[in-house]
């Protein structure tokens, strides 16, 4: 019983977690958008490359994809993993849940490795930040 309690908890943390660096996501964008010539300017002048503001964005919101890709594939998959789970089932491979589940994806398995993500997503939300996004573009470039 105490294996489930803490499954709970993990999940839950882990679907919170994944929400909170979409909206952070979504919030940073804005900021970039809002920032516009600045950061355009700024991009510009350290990359050497003359884009278009549109050509700049569309590069930063790849940025910010790739960086919460983690935190979507958690948020979109969690429900169907946890009802597998708790109906004794076996979560579908191609499940980035299940693969980290089983191991393939950290050095433990179950719900240690679900605890591993949880720390690195943990992680990503604490250390995303302009300036994060900002040199996650400019490797993008």
């Amino acid at each position: 019983m105490e294996d489930l309690s803490r499954l709970q908890e993990v999940l839950s943390n882990l679907k919170d977690c994944s929400s909170s660096i979409i909206s952070a996501s979504l919030q940073l964008f804005n900021d970039i958008l809002v920032e516009g010539d600045d950061i355009h300017n700024r991009f510009k002048k350290e990359t050497g490359k003359n884009l278009s503001a549109d050509e700049i964005d569309k590069l930063f919101d790849q940025a910010i994809k790739n960086y919460t890709k983690d935190a979507h594939t958690v948020k979109k998959q969690i429900d169907t993993f946890a009802k597998t789970l708790v109906h004794g089932g076996e979560p579908d491979e191609d499940n980035f849940l299940a693969q980290v589940w089983s191991g393939d994806v950290y050095d433990n398995t179950e719900i240690d490795a679900l605890d591993d993500l949880y720390d690195d997503l943990c992680n990503q939300e604490s250390n995303f930040t302009l300036e994060t996004i900002f040199n996650k573009t400019m490797e993008l470039d």
